[in-house]
Order: C-alpha cells, then sequence, then structure tokens
C-alpha cells in the first residue's frame, strides 16, 4: 500500500507560551504515523525516509537517499553482481593493498621496439629475426597502442591459441613472449607489475620416427633435377637444384633456404676452401652452424660425382628464388623440408655403423642419433642410399 502522509503546520500554546511545530501524520503500510518537528526540513526529511522504506518493502528495486550520480550508482551495481559472496569492502581492500599502478603507460609498440633494440646486440641475426616476427604478430593482434600492463593472462593465450601453432612452436614464442614481459617488468621500467605469460604452460613435444626418402625415390628426385629448369618460376640452367639437394642428401646439412646451413655456407665468403673437393670434406664454422660448433662433414664419393657434374662455381647453391623452387620440388615428390637430412643420418648410421661419427657429422648429440635414427634403414637400403649417381656416371 502506497504511504499516505502530510505534513502540517500546528500552533500551540503550552504554561501561556505559544509556539509553532510541524506534525508529520498519516499511515505507512497500516501504520499510523503521528511526528512533531520543530521545522519543516526535519519533517520533510522524515517524510521522504519513510516514503523510500515503504518503497522497498514493496519493490525490488531499492529508492534511497545518495550521493552517487547515476553512471556511479549502475557501475557499483554491476559490481556487487560480479562480487559473488565477498563484499564490496573485501574487495576495495585487496585491490589497495596489491594494485600497484605502473610507472609508465607503455604502448605495446614503443615497448616491442625497444626490447629489440637491445635483443639485436645479444642474440645471433636468425634468432633476432624470429624474435622479431613473434613479436611483431603479438603487436598487430593487440594493437600498437594497447598499454603494456594492460596485456592479461587472457590475452595472451588467446594470441598463442589463435596462431595454431604446433606445440614446439607454442613453447618457444612462450619463451620469446615471457622474456620480452620480464624485460617490461624490470625495476627500471616498471611498465608492467605481472607478466601475463607466467601462468601458461608449455604444451608437451612428443617426437616420433622420423621421416625418411627412400633410395630408389631420391634417386627419382635428383634425376628429375637434373632436367629441372625453374618451370614457370624463372628459367635457370638444367641442374641449377643439385647442389642445394645434394647437400642436404649426402651432407646432411640443415636445409633452411633462409637461413641454414647450406646457404650460409653458399654465403660464406671463403666457400671453395669450406667446400674442398681436393681435400674431400666440408668445413662447416660455428658461424655457419646452427649449434655454433665447428664440424666436418666428408664428401663421400657419390656427393663428390654430383658435385663434379654440378661444381658450384658454375651452378651456385643459392639463386634467385631458391625457397619458392624447393618447395615445389618438395610438393611435386611429397618431401618434407627435413627429409633429406634425417636420410642422410639414418643412413649413416647404417652403412658405418657410428653413432658417434653420425653425430658429429650431422651436428647432433650422440643421444639424439640413438634415439631417433638408428636402426631406421638396412644396411642393404644405406649401400643404394650412399649409390645414387647423377645418370650418366655408372
Amino acid at each position: 500500500m502506497k504511504p499516505s502522509l502530510a505534513i502540517k503546520r500546528v500552533r500551540l500554546t503550552e504554561n501561556g507560551c505559544a509556539y509553532e511545530t510541524f506534525r508529520l501524520v498519516g499511515t505507512v503500510d497500516g501504520q499510523r504515523i503521528r511526528k512533531q518537528f520543530q521545522n519543516r526540513e526535519d519533517a520533510l526529511g522524515e517524510k521522504n525516509r519513510l516514503e523510500v522504506v515503504a518503497a522497498n518493502a514493496r519493490n525490488r528495486i531499492r529508492i534511497t537517499n545518495t550521493r552517487l550520480s547515476e553512471d556511479q550508482v549502475a557501475e557499483a551495481e554491476a559490481a556487487f553482481h560480479r562480487l559473488g559472496g565477498k563484499t564490496l569492502t573485501e574487495v576495495v581492500d585487496w585491490f589497495l593493498t596489491n594494485y600497484r599502478p605502473p610507472c609508465v603507460e607503455k604502448p605495446l609498440g614503443e615497448a616491442v621496439a625497444a626490447f629489440l633494440e637491445g635483443h639485436s646486440e645479444a642474440v645471433v641475426k636468425r634468432h633476432h629475426d624470429e624474435v622479431r616476427r613473434q613479436l611483431y604478430r603479438l603487436r598487430d593482434h593487440l594493437s600498437a597502442l594497447r598499454a603494456v600492463h594492460t596485456i592479461t593472462v587472457e590475452d595472451a593465450t588467446r594470441f598463442l591459441t589463435a596462431q595454431g601453432w604446433g606445440p614446439k612452436t607454442w613453447n618457444n614464442v612462450r619463451g620469446t613472449l615471457s622474456a620480452f614481459f620480464g624485460f617490461c617488468m624490470h625495476t627500471s621500467r616498471r611498465w608492467t607489475e605481472q607478466n601475463p605469460v607466467s601462468d601458461i604452460g608449455q604444451r608437451e613435444v612428443r617426437r616420433g620416427l622420423p621421416e625418411i626418402v627412400s633410395a630408389e625415390k631420391l634417386a627419382q628426385v635428383l634425376h628429375f633435377l637434373e632436367g629441372y629448369t625453374g618451370g614457370a618460376r624463372n628459367l635457370q640452367p638444367a641442374g641449377f637444384l643439385i647442389p642445394y639437394f645434394c647437400l642436404a642428401a649426402f651432407a646432411g646439412l640443415r636445409p633452411s633456404a633462409r637461413d641454414g646451413e647450406i646457404v650460409k655456407l653458399a654465403r660464406h665468403p671463403a666457400l671453395q676452401r669450406l667446400l674442398n673437393l681436393e681435400l674431400g670434406v666440408i668445413q662447416i664454422l660455428p658461424e655457419i652452424s646452427k649449434t655454433n660448433d665447428l664440424r666436418q662433414v666428408l664428401i663421400r664419393p657419390n656427393l663428390r660425382a654430383w658435385l663434379e657434374k654440378y661444381p658450384v662455381s658454375k651452378y651456385p647453391i643459392e639463386v634467385p628464388g631458391l625457397e619458392g623452387h624447393a618447395t615445389d620440388v618438395r610438393r611435386r615428390f611429397g618431401l618434407s623440408g627435413d627429409v633429406l637430412r634425417h636420410s642422410f643420418i639414418s643412413a649413416h648410421v647404417a652403412k658405418w655403423k657410428s653413432r658417434g661419427e653420425a653425430a658429429l657429422e650431422a651436428g647432433n648429440s650422440e643421444s639424439i642419433v640413438k634415439k631417433h635414427y638408428f636402426n631406421l634403414v638396412s644396411e642393404s637400403e644405406a649401400d643404394r642410399f650412399w649409390s645414387v649417381l647423377p645418370s650418366t656416371v655408372r
């Protein structure tokens, strides 16, 4: 029932003295109200209070006198809805105790640039380029203007998940992001107070048996390359890809056309000395090797035959569009990127029975060779592998 209240001005006499008072009369929820006040303002305040109490008793939406603005009231209601069983006082106390505002609100784009500037001086170029690509992806995903301290665990998780990376790449990029946010947290910067990657777990990397190519298929690939001139990409001399593919298959050099050991060898000013047919060895210097170690690879008879027919002085190892050409050939024959290197290690162990020698030449550890490459091919298959020769050499 709606309250019925009225304020009446009443003149009273007491002990011969007349005075004026304000009387609040009426009913609230069936209860009779009769109160007197010295001034009208007090009477009006009590009237409003009783009306609010009555309205709150009838409705779920409460009416109250407040100093908060309409927007602040709405925000407070939304906050209470999210608190669950916690009180607003508990939450505010925790926030005031734990929150540490950043010294500087640093845009993500500027933070990435600062990190990369120092990073380029500490690592090899290949690794720096990969880190730059990863951080540029993060910057473009979240916006270069986004303040670093506002990036959350959920933001970092969504970024990693959206890329569709496998477990190994996930772990590598996660490590890069962790290093970046650690850089931002340093006391000399304090662009953020938390590392949003620290609560994101690494993924398990399961490595099965490496893919290898049979000697018969390898022969098909190389004999095809003897007549391959580049297709629709650009015209090259027939056999122009032979040195690149043979160094991957018969020397086990890492084949990345961007920054692998084969192209690093090709770019080295002392190539003719490092790829020495007279001595019968290929010298892999630390600046060429992925592991930064010096190693030697023997030039065995079939590799010698290929390199004598297709000398690198006439058939450069690195040609324009190498990555595209190599990809076209791999797709044509269903080859993965590292299959020829895997085949080299497997055939090496099967032929010469020395895991240690295979590990030294391939730039791997002996334990890796034993775990992943031992007994993958038979001795007879290895013999056929090391007998693959150019089409005119028998």
